[in-house]
């Protein structure tokens, strides 16, 4: 499987969970597969969209979040570049 963005923690849990389950040879013919397939695709997608949407909301409108984050990624990228 490829994933196209760096997945960890809980995120990465959830969308690998959403995979489990689609595999395609459960179906005996490639039609039904190609079909369980675009379905858990398309939603393990409409997961991706709703949970992206809301950590942007979250940004725009909640300040005490907007800090948190921040300051968090410039830490965690501070402490990588200082140590290269």
């Amino acid at each position: 499987m490829y994933v196209d963005k760096m997945l960890s923690g809980i995120k990465a849990v959830q969308t690998l969970s959403r995979l489990n389950g689609a595999h395609p040879k459960k179906n005996s013919d490639k039609q039904n597969a190609r079909i369980e397939h675009d379905k858990a695709l398309a939603r393990v997608m409409t997961a991706l969209v709703r949970d992206d949407t809301e950590l942007f909301k979250q940004f725009v409108d909640n300040d005490s979040f907007k800090r948190w984050l921040t300051q968090t990624v410039f830490e965690l990228t501070y402490e990588l570049s200082s140590s290269e």
